[in-house]
């Protein structure tokens, strides 16, 4: 853009309460600014990759592309900053999204703990591994599986305390391991004062609870006890959620081409003023070439064909 005098720069000449947002997957400038890039790649440079996968294999991709919508999201929100900030000082800003940096912080502490001197993540299917320790994840449930943050310090520890109250209600486990230090067991377990065979047994106590509930048992305890405790659900159960039918999140779309209605994911939130709404069918391949190229862009017919014949359309 700031090679054809549209940049940040150019632009907030001529009027300084311009917001510019950028998003790009690498940032404006920098050693990687101009590597070519894909889903697989940012999300393999910012390191969320060391935690896909099992412990004796290469990691995995991602499946569904997160990068963009990880740095669009923070796009959108880093405007709305800007834009506070220009009702208050009358000035705009440039807002200069990397997908990379967006991802980065995915890795949550993982990325940092070089830089301390800690022991660095390593991936663990259904969990990771922290030094010789392995933080599982994924727990059996009746009916599938569910994902439990099974932590400690002051920020997990007290979601743990809870959980542990609730396995010893049900006949799970004894009070001297309901009543651990689960604020300090970190620690402990660091220190070694902690062995990891006691870790281990606390750990298979929590699946042999979670596998007598079903996950929606386990996940409406997890909302009336304050528990991080969540489903992990198939394609089937996302599509008859109750909670997203109950917000109309579901659009049927017709497709006339196809002679059928095809269900499409929602809008991601409802506004009252300004609803989404989502006005026809993603386009056929080529199908508003004349609209954009010629109707809007300018170009003749024949310079059209011309763009079709060298493959650009």
């Amino acid at each position: 853009m700031a090679a054809r005098g549209l940049g940040y720069d150019d632009l907030a000449a001529i009027n300084p309460r311009l917001i510019y947002v950028s998003i790009t997957p690498f940032g404006q400038d920098g050693p990687k600014a101009g590597y070519a890039d894909s889903d697989l790649i940012i999300l393999a440079a910012s390191g969320i990759l060391i935690l896909t996968g099992d412990d004796d294999r290469p990691p995995v991709r991602v499946s569904v592309p997160q990068a963009y919508l990880h740095a669009s999201a923070e796009a959108a929100g880093a405007a709305l900053i800007a834009n506070h900030e220009r009702a208050r000082s009358g000035l705009g800003q440039h807002v200069d999204v990397s997908a990379q940096q967006s991802m980065n912080q995915a890795t949550f502490g993982s990325a940092l703990v070089a830089s301390q001197g800690l022991d660095e993540n390593r991936r663990l299917s259904g969990g990771y591994k922290y030094g010789s320790y392995l933080l599982k994840q994924v727990y059996a449930a009746k009916d599938g599986h569910v994902a439990i943050t099974f932590l400690f310090g002051n920020a997990m520890g007290p979601f743990t305390r809870r959980l542990m109250e609730w396995v010893h209600e049900e006949g799970f486990c004894d009070e001297p391991t309901r009543d651990i230090d689960w604020i300090g067991y970190g620690e402990l377990l660091m220190t070694g004062e902690v062995p990891h065979e006691a870790f281990d047994r606390v750990k298979l106590i929590l699946e042999r609870f979670t596998k007598t509930k079903t996950k929606d048992e386990l996940f409406h305890a997890a909302l009336t006890r304050g528990l991080l405790v969540a489903p992990i659900t198939t394609v089937e159960e996302v599509v008859e959620s109750e909670q997203l039918g109950s917000r109309d999140y579901w659009q049927a779309v017709e497709h006339p081409e196809l002679g059928a209605t095809v269900r499409y994911p929602g809008p991601f939130a409802k506004f009252a003023e300004t609803p989404i709404a989502y006005r026809r069918r993603p386009p056929l391949v080529g199908e508003h070439n004349r609209e954009v190229y010629v109707e809007e862009l300018g170009l003749s017919a024949e310079e059209l064909a011309g763009l079709g014949s060298s493959g650009v359309v």
